[in-house]
C-alpha cells in the first residue's frame, strides 16, 4: 500500500470555506455520487454547489511530464462526463447523473490504474487486503471547481479518499488517502524501465504513460480493460508474487530494479531480468533470517563470485571498486586451522611484552561496526578444509546470542575478546591506525570506548558470513551444530548460456532493507502474521512426527529459523494482501518457502548409512512434506494441481538413488 495512508475520517475538507467535496454512497444500490459544500467563484465569492445545477462536470488531474512541467488531463470520455442536478426536490446539495455512466469511482479508479472498485459498500474478497479488487470505493475527493461559459464544470481534485469495510468489523469504515502525484511519477519512471519485461506489462505502462504526459486521451474503458488484463497476466505467471486481487503496481516495481552502469560515459538503466531476480530472493530471505549462509556445489560454479556481487550490490556508488567492493572481504581457509587465531587474532610475547596480532577479519568486523548502515560480507572460502567447529567455535556459539538492545538494534555477546591491559597498550593504536585509513573522520574516541566498555568486538546485524563449501575426499564433512546455525545452499545447475549473450557479472542496486533482519524469533514472526505462523507449525508438527526417534528431529533454533524465513519470504506478498488462516494455508508463495526452508534445514542435517536410515523413512518423510496441501488458483481460488515442494522432492530422489550404494547425504 504505498501509494495509501490510512487516516481517521474522510472528511479533509471540513475547516475551510471552500470546502466543495464530491462524495460517494456506496450503500446505495448503483452507488449514488453527490457533491457538496462551496466553492470560489470567479467574482471571489463562497458560493454554493448548486450554483452548478445543469452543468456538465469533467475530472481534471494535473501531473508533471518528465521536465516538470505542468500537464492538465481531462477525463472527458462520454462515459465519465456527469451532468450535475439536485440531490431531490428543493435539495441544495447536488448529485452527478450517473445513469449508463461509469461512477467517478470506477473512472478515478481507472485513470491512476487501480483495481476495479466495488459498487456497494460490501467486500468481495474479505480475506484480502482491503484495497484491493471489488473491495473499496473512492468515498471523497475535496475539489476546486472551474466554470467554463458552455456550461462546463472542470472539477480537479486536491484530494482522494479511498474506504473499505474493516475485514473484522462489517459496521467499521476504514479511511485511507491517495497520493495522486506519487502514483502518476511511479507509472511513469518504471514505464521508461519496462523495454524488457513482458510485452503485456510494457504495453500497459506505457498507455497509462502516454495518457499522464498527454500524447493520448482518457478512455475508461481502455484504462479498465488494459488494467484487467494486466492483473490476470500477473496472477497466472508469477502466482507465487501476486494474487490478483490487489494492486499491480507494487509487484511491477519489484521486477524493475534500476542501477546506473557507465556506457561511453553516459548513464543509463540496467534492468533486472525477472527469473534472475526470483532467483536471488532465497538468498536475501535467508541473510535476513540468519546472516550465515553455506553455498555447496562443485567447483566453478560462482560460489565466492555470489557473494562478491551481494557486496558490490548492496555498496555505495563509492565503494563498487571493479576487483573488490570495499563492503567485502575473501579469506581463504586453510588445511592447517584447528584453533580460532588465524581468524580471532593472537596476543603473542616475541618482544618480550605482549602484543596483538591483529587480523584481517578483526579488521573487517571493526570496519562493519564503523559503518553500520552498509551490509558487509565476508567470504570464508573453501570454508571446509578444516573443521569448522574448531576453527569457528567462537562465532558458532555467538551467533546464537542475537538480541536487540535497548535502543532496538540487533547485535550479539561479544565475538573478538581484548583482554583491558592489551586493548591500552596494543589493540587500540591499531585500530585507530586502520580508522585513520578509512577517511571517515568523526569520533574514534566514542568507537573505542564502546569497544573497551564492551571488552571487544560483537556481531553487529550488518555483517554477514557466506562460507564456500566444495564435498569432496579433500574436505570435511559438516556436524549438525554447524547446519543447525547456517542457512545452506547448493549451487549445482550450470546453464552453458548464461552469461554469454548477456554479461552479468554485476547485480542491480539491492536496497539495504533487503539484506536487513527485522524478526529474531518465532515470537516475533507468529506476531507478524498469525495465519502464516499457524501454518508453519502445523507443517512442521507434522514432519517432526516422521523424524520422531531419528537423529534428524528438528527442535527451537531450526523452528524457529524456518518461521523466520517464510514470514520473510512472503512480506511483501503479506504487506499488500494479508492473508486469513484458509489463504495461508493454500498460499503458493508460503508452500514455496517451506520448500526451500524445508530443504535448508531440515534435509541438510539427513546424513548415515542403512543403520540410521531404513529403506522407507525418505518416502515417508516426502509424504510428511507434502501431506494435505491444496494450493489456490490465483483466478478462482479453487485448488489446483502442480507440483509440490519441487526443491524437496529432487532431493529426496536423490538421497533414494543414494541409499541403494549403502549411505545418504544431503550434498551432492
Amino acid at each position: 500500500m504505498a501509494f495509501f495512508t490510512e487516516i481517521s475520517d474522510y472528511k479533509t475538507y471540513t475547516s475551510e470555506a471552500a470546502n466543495l467535496h464530491f462524495s460517494y454512497n456506496a450503500n446505495s444500490g448503483g452507488g449514488q455520487s453527490f457533491l457538496q459544500g462551496k466553492f470560489k467563484a470567479a467574482n471571489g465569492n463562497y458560493v454554493p454547489a448548486y450554483n452548478l445545477n445543469g452543468f456538465e462536470a469533467i475530472f481534471r488531474i494535473k501531473t508533471i511530464n518528465e521536465t516538470n512541467n505542468e500537464i492538465i488531463i481531462d477525463l472527458n470520455d462520454s462515459s465519465t462526463k456527469y451532468e450535475i442536478k439536485p440531490r431531490g426536490d428543493g435539495e441544495v446539495n447536488m448529485k452527478f447523473a450517473v445513469e449508463g455512466k461509469a461512477n467517478p469511482s470506477k473512472a478515478i479508479a481507472a485513470f491512476f490504474m487501480l483495481p476495479i472498485t466495488c459498487g456497494v459498500k460490501r467486500m468481495q474478497y474479505p480475506d484480502a487486503s482491503p484495497l484491493c479488487l471489488n473491495n473499496y470505493w473512492l468515498q471523497s475527493m475535496w475539489v476546486d471547481a472551474d466554470m467554463q461559459e458552455n456550461n462546463t464544470v472542470y472539477l480537479l481534485p486536491k484530494d482522494c479518499i479511498f474506504c473499505s469495510v474493516d475485514d473484522e468489523n462489517q459496521d467499521k469504515i476504514r479511511c485511507f488517502s491517495f497520493d495522486m502525484g506519487k502514483r502518476v511519477k511511479e507509472i511513469i519512471n518504471i514505464a521508461n524501465l519496462s523495454s524488457k519485461v513482458d510485452t503485456e506489462i510494457s504495453n500497459c505502462l506505457h498507455l497509462f504513460m502516454d495518457i499522464y504526459l498527454g500524447i493520448k486521451s482518457f478512455s475508461y474503458k481502455e484504462c479498465e480493460n488494459a488494467t484487467k488484463s494486466l492483473m490476470r497476466f500477473l496472477a497466472k505467471k508469477f502466482p507465487e508474487m501476486y494474487s490478483g486481487f490487489s494492486d499491480p503496481l507494487p509487484v511491477i516495481s519489484r521486477f524493475l530494479v534500476s542501477s546506473p552502469i557507465n556506457d561511453n560515459s553516459k548513464t543509463k538503466s540496467h534492468i533486472i531480468d525477472i527469473e534472475y531476480d526470483f532467483r536471488l530472493s532465497p538468498y536475501l530471505t535467508a541473510i535476513r533470517t540468519k546472516p550465515f549462509l553455506l553455498l555447496a556445489g562443485i567447483s566453478g560454479t560462482g560460489k565466492s563470485r555470489l557473494a562478491r556481487q551481494l557486496a558490490r550490490a548492496t555498496a555505495p556508488n563509492e565503494w563498487k571498486n571493479v576487483q573488490k567492493p570495499e563492503n567485502y572481504e575473501l579469506i581463504p581457509v586453510k588445511p592447517n586451522w584447528h584453533d580460532s587465531t588465524e581468524l580471532m587474532g593472537y596476543v603473542s610475547r616475541i618482544s618480550g611484552k605482549p602484543e596483538y596480532v591483529m587480523t584481517d577479519f578483526v579488521r573487517f568486523l571493526f570496519k562493519a561496526i564503523v559503518y553500520p548502515e552498509i551490509p558487509f560480507f565476508l567470504c570464508l572460502d573453501e570454508m571446509n578444509l578444516a573443521p569448522v567447529e574448531q576453527y569457528f567455535a567462537e562465532y558458532l556459539s555467538v551467533i546464537e546470542t542475537r538480541a536487540r538492545n535497548v535502543d532496538g538494534k540487533i547485535s550479539t555477546d561479544v565475538l573478538v575478546k581484548f583482554d583491558k591491559a592489551i586493548y591500552n597498550s596494543s589493540i587500540k593504536e591499531q585500530l585507530r591506525e586502520y580508522y585513520n585509513t578509512l577517511s571517515i573522520g568523526g569520533d574514534f574516541e566514542r568507537i573505542s570506548n564502546m569497544i573497551e566498555n564492551d571488552g571487544g568486538l560483537r556481531i553487529p546485524s550488518n555483517f554477514v558470513v557466506i562460507g564456500t563449501v566444495n564435498m569432496d575426499e579433500t574436505t570435511f564433512s559438516f556436524s549438525r551444530k554447524v547446519l543447525d546455525r547456517a542457512m545452506s545452499f547448493e549451487l549445482n545447475v550450470v546453464n552453458m548460456n548464461e552469461g554469454v549473450e548477456m554479461d552479468n557479472a554485476n547485480l542491480p542496486v539491492i536496497p539495504n532493507e533487503a539484506v536487513s533482519p527485522k524478526l529474531l524469533s518465532a515470537n516475533d514472526a507468529y506476531n507478524a502474521c498469525v495465519p502464516v505462523a499457524k501454518v508453519v507449525l502445523e507443517r512442521l508438527e507434522n514432519i517432526n512426527k516422521e523424524l520422531e526417534g531419528t537423529p534428524f528431529k528438528i527442535a527451537y533454533r531450526s523452528r524457529n529459523e524456518i518461521m523466520v524465513y517464510v514470514y520473510e519470504r512472503m512480506r511483501d506478498s503479506i504487506a499488500m494482501d494479508t492473508p486469513d488462516y484458509e489463504a495461508a494455508q493454500r498460499s503458493s508463495l508460503l508452500h514455496q518457502a517451506m520448500d526451500e526452508a524445508v530443504s535448508m534445514k531440515i534435509l541438510s542435517r539427513i546424513e548415515g548409512d542403512e543403520q540410521k536410515i531404513d529403506k522407507d523413512f525418505l518416502t515417508r518423510l516426502e509424504n510428511a512434506i507434502k501431506s494435505g496441501i491444496a494450493i489456490a488458483s490465483a483466478d478462482d481460488s479453487e485448488p489446483v494441481e502442480k507440483e509440490l515442494y519441487p526443491i524437496c522432492t529432487a532431493k529426496i530422489r536423490q538421497m533414494q538413488e543414494q541409499l541403494k550404494h549403502g549411505y545418504v547425504s544431503f550434498w551432492s
